[in-house]
């Protein structure tokens, strides 16, 4: 039986019929085009400004920051927005934070954006 170039990657059963493939520690599936976004996007933004978003987002805290404002803009309002859809998608905000909804959420995520291009873009500070 010739070598497996797969050696690692994947078992091949011994009598191959072309129907039987078992996968042990195959590499995973490539990122859809969706997910590679997010993860650029998380990348551009960085997890300090993340932090910092999210703050003002959810906790209503103001973040003075020169930085960030720049990193969101060149991040983009898309990033902005598809970060804020992916993280209600996947974590629990209702039960962590009842007083933000996914409207009221976009709503203050749109205004910091807002802010960080005008003449008052060194403070997250969205709007009651």
């Amino acid at each position: 039986m010739a070598p497996n170039p797969l050696e690692g990657e994947a078992i091949f059963l011994e009598e191959w019929s072309g129907k039987e493939f078992i996968t042990e520690d195959m590499a995973p599936s490539p990122l859809d085009g969706e997910a590679i976004f997010l993860e650029e996007c998380r990348y551009l933004i960085a997890q300090e400004c993340g932090l910092k978003l999210f703050q003002a987002i959810f906790e209503g805290k103001i973040a003075n920051s020169t930085s960030c404002c720049a990193k969101l803009i060149v991040a983009g309002k898309a990033c902005n927005d598809d970060l804020l859809e992916n993280l209600f998608e996947t974590a629990d905000m209702k039960t962590t934070y009842p007083n933000v909804d996914l409207n009221t959420a976009r709503r203050r995520s749109t205004q910091i954006f807002s802010k960080c291009y005008s003449p008052e873009r060194y403070a997250f500070a969205p709007s009651a």
